[in-house]
């Protein structure tokens, strides 16, 4: 007989979540609220710029709030109740919450977390298990509570089916260099879109996809070989612009996972990233790309694991300490350009090393098993 589980999934949440509904494997059936809708990242980005948006972030940075949602009637119907970051409250059957970071049980806001960290924990005993998003959330989270819920800790990485092609080597030809970053400035677009044109060769090409303001876009559109592209649906860019790639970039400077790196991984493209958060998981230096130092973080021992954590900061305080106008990380930039270059000479061999990573670590066998370990 099949498990039944029921995931509290909303509308708002973003591809990876709902990907977590639509791939249960054989034995298990997936229950939710059927006026749910997945809508999309790019649509979710746009509202949280919106002032409704903006102000609702302020709030909760000013008043500290618990993530708590009510379980509807049907979850309690269920054999399990799956939640991302909601404590659920009224849940009379073993549930089971997924966290991306230790604070999105607080909104994000680690001031609130503080404030309500022994409720937390009481009320996290109660947790049939806990999911992390990855090594670096789950040894965070083991961190702030001195390693208590060890036993019931289980890394979940994100559903990713493979899409590599037959890598055909390369010589002579243009090699694709790809960014996808809605938030344009934290993801480090400045500081590589100054790289890319300091890098004089002419058989590079950089797509650009986000959300970048007019005249940043003014500023480098001499450079022909920058192609800027309007955020788009996530089906298209696994259909149309991914295939085409050969290396994916990503110099953020705020991230908890970068669920992109992971999509370049299962087209089997190199990568160039930041060490920031979870970065290493997927990325390994000098194997399946370049891993660039965070120009101003440093890496800290969390539970016995070291890692770069920006999200000690709230997003939104973030930015107004460390991203102004006015700032420009020549750190950032000049690795950036030495990236690039190596990128030309060892794409194939980096191309090669992340199929095998996808296959060692994320593929759809591996994420089964993991499922089937949560309700064990």
């Amino acid at each position: 007989m099949s498990k039944r589980i029921f995931f509290f999934v909303k509308s708002y949440f973003r591809e990876r979540q709902w990907d977590t509904v639509k791939n249960v494997p054989e034995g298990y059936e997936a229950f939710y609220l059927q006026k749910e809708r997945l809508q999309g990242s790019v649509k979710n980005v746009k509202k949280a710029k919106s002032f409704l948006g903006q102000l609702k972030v302020k709030f909760s940075l000013r008043v500290p709030l618990l993530n708590t949602k009510q379980v509807p009637s049907i979850a309690n119907k269920c054999d399990f109740i799956y939640t991302w970051g909601y404590l659920p409250f009224r849940a009379k059957k073993p549930f089971v919450i997924e966290m991306d970071n230790p604070y999105c049980l607080t909104y994000y806001n680690p001031k609130a977390f503080r404030i309500y960290k022994k409720f937390l924990e009481k009320f996290l005993e109660k947790a049939y298990k806990l999911t992390f998003m990855s090594e670096a959330s789950m040894h965070h989270f083991l961190h702030e509570f001195d390693g208590k819920f060890k036993e019931k800790s289980l890394v979940f990485y994100p559903f990713s089916e493979r899409r590599d092609t037959k890598i055909m080597e390369k010589k002579g030809k243009e090699i694709n260099f790809l960014f996808i970053g809605l938030t344009f400035r934290n993801k480090g677009g400045l500081e590589l879109l100054s790289a890319f044109t300091d890098v004089l060769l002419p058989n590079i090409r950089l797509y650009v996809i986000s959300f970048v303001p007019e005249n940043i876009k003014q500023k480098f559109q001499k450079d022909k070989r920058i192609i800027f592209l309007d955020p788009m649906p996530r089906d298209k860019l696994l259909s149309k612009v991914y295939p085409q790639m050969d290396v994916f970039i990503l110099p953020t400077l705020y991230e908890s996972f970068g669920v992109v790196l992971l999509e370049s991984l299962s087209f089997g493209l190199g990568l160039i990233a930041t060490n920031v958060y979870a970065v290493p998981e997927m990325l390994y230096d000098g194997e399946n790309g370049i891993l660039l130092h965070h120009p101003f973080l440093k890496p800290e021992s969390y539970y016995g694991k070291s890692i770069v954590n920006p999200v000690e900061f709230h997003l939104h305080d973030f930015n107004n300490l460390y991203l102004k106008e006015d700032f420009f990380y020549y750190s950032l930039y000049a690795e950036l350009k030495e990236a690039i270059k190596q990128a030309t000479e060892e794409h194939n061999k980096w191309r090669k090393r992340s199929i095998e990573i996808y296959k060692e670590k994320f593929s759809t066998d591996v994420w089964h098993r993991r499922f089937r370990e949560i309700f064990s």
